[in-house]
């Protein structure tokens, strides 16, 4: 995802926003603008709600984004699969599971 200190997110939340910018501007340069815009509400969450609010909107959209007709590299979708497990693994940690 991204080279951050991991002392400073123990978390993975600003990995997690990182992501989701990252998927954001590749669905936007891929002509996805619909998915690209749902990934950005879900990335609006971070640090304004609460963590299992940031991380249940993560999870919608980018499953959303697996589901939806995009033409992702496969690479791309594959570590959204794994980003998807992580946060699945977070939610329980935040009692949203």
């Amino acid at each position: 995802m991204s080279n951050i200190d991991e002392s400073a997110d123990p978390h993975g939340y600003r990995r997690l926003k990182d992501f989701l910018v990252e998927v954001e501007v590749q669905l936007k340069a891929s002509g996805n603008e619909v998915e690209s815009q749902f990934v950005h509400q879900a990335g609006r969450f971070f640090g304004g709600g609460s963590r299992s609010e940031f991380l249940g909107e993560s999870r919608i959209a980018l499953s959303a984004v697996l589901q939806s007709a995009c033409d992702l590299p496969a690479e791309l979708r594959k570590r959204i699969r794994t980003v998807l497990d992580e946060i699945d693994e977070g939610f329980e940690a935040v009692g949203g599971g």
